[in-house]
């Protein structure tokens, strides 16, 4: 079945909206393809505190971009995570809250920016403004539900495991395979690892290890990027993650629930970095009979949630009353209240709740 395409004029570029099956979109991105092919200043950005997709996702595209002898710069919103540091070529990512005059300058010049791994502009942080503002034809890759209209190009499937994968679906549109070197396999292996759960959660369909198993015969390294990702952890992290499991998990039978609290305190304490506290939610779900595990981490103005889901609790419904959103069973939100006016608000949202957080995930 062929997409619902909406084509609007804008200034000298197509706007295109894509929101179906990718495997039918490629005669609708022409244009781009056509820009494409001759010389181009081109700016990847991902979302602030990028995870293993959003990197993932701008060093594959940078990988395939210089290829076509295209000038490239990735750039973030902020920092890299250590635990992304191997990701090849990662060094050349701009930090715009480090370089904010470099990181300006590349996007009022580039001819194409391309946002990778998220729908809604403001998820670009201090970047959000210049980007609507660039002369630059916006290209928008991505999988998550929320969105907002800011790009001129779309390649989007809210059914995707990653942006990583759309990336390799983009590339496999444009070129073929026969680009896919091991470092670009690399990275977007990485992402469709991490956005999955290494290949656990629900997102991972059948299209997803197709992906992955063609990454790897182009050379990419499962071994070493779980390697990477799973056992490269700093000392004060690993310290933090066993006071957090032994003074700081909360389980709420009632509500099939369990949720970690990191303080500011905490942070302070341990020096943890951005990033570090990737993936310590999933610890709540490891526990008998939690469909529901949420992480709440105390800023110095702002409380952080996460919420993981497993089976058919849609944990982006719960992070939407906490201003956020995401997957179905993936999610962030965040609160501007105290960390007690926040547990009590949440301890309240689950009473409401209750009838759709008591079933037994994988029995039907």
């Amino acid at each position: 079945m062929r997409p619902n395409v909406v084509i609007l004029e804008i200034s000298k570029f197509t706007k295109t909206r894509l929101f179906t099956n990718i495997m039918d979109i490629s005669s609708n991105l022409h244009e781009l393809f056509e820009l494409l092919t001759r010389p181009q200043r081109i700016v990847i950005v991902s979302h602030l505190n990028p995870d293993g997709d959003a990197i993932g996702s701008m060093m594959g595209l940078y990988h395939y971009l210089v290829q076509l002898k295209q000038d490239v710069q990735p750039i973030s919103p902020t920092l890299v995570p250590n635990y992304l540091k191997w990701v090849p070529n990662v060094e050349k990512v701009i930090d715009a809250e480090e370089q904010p005059e470099e990181a300006l300058k590349h996007i009022s010049q580039a001819d194409i920016i391309f946002c990778l791994d998220f729908g809604v502009l403001s998820r670009a942080k201090s970047l959000e403004l210049p980007i609507s503002q660039a002369r630059a034809g916006l290209v928008n890759i991505d999988h998550h539900a929320d969105f907002n209209d800011f790009s001129h190009y779309y390649f989007r499937d809210i059914n995707a495991s990653s942006t990583c994968e759309l990336v390799y679906h983009f590339i496999n549109t444009h070129s073929g395979k026969k680009r896919i070197n091991s470092k670009l396999a690399n990275c977007l292996f990485l992402g469709i690892m991490t956005d999955t759960g290494s290949f656990r959660y629900r997102s991972a369909n059948s299209q997803t290890f197709k992906v992955a198993a063609e990454l790897m015969e182009c050379g990419a390294d499962n071994e070493m990027i779980n390697h990477h990702v799973n056992n490269n952890h700093s000392f004060n992290r690993t310290q933090l993650l066993g006071k957090l499991l032994s003074e700081c998990l909360h389980v709420l039978y009632e509500y099939n629930t369990a949720y970690l609290l990191i303080t500011s305190q905490d942070y302070e304490k341990y020096q943890i970095e951005d990033g570090e506290t990737e993936g310590m939610v999933n610890y709540t779900l490891s526990l008998k009979g939690i469909n529901l595990g949420i992480m709440l981490v105390e800023k110095s103005d702002i409380i952080k949630m996460s919420f993981r889901s497993v089976g058919k609790f849609p944990a982006n419904e719960l992070a939407k009353q906490f201003s956020g959103g995401g997957h179905f069973n993936a999610a962030g939100g965040k609160s501007n209240e105290s960390i007690e006016a926040t547990v009590d608000k949440l301890k309240s949202l689950l009473e409401v709740y209750k009838p759709q957080l008591l079933y037994k995930p994988f029995s039907e």
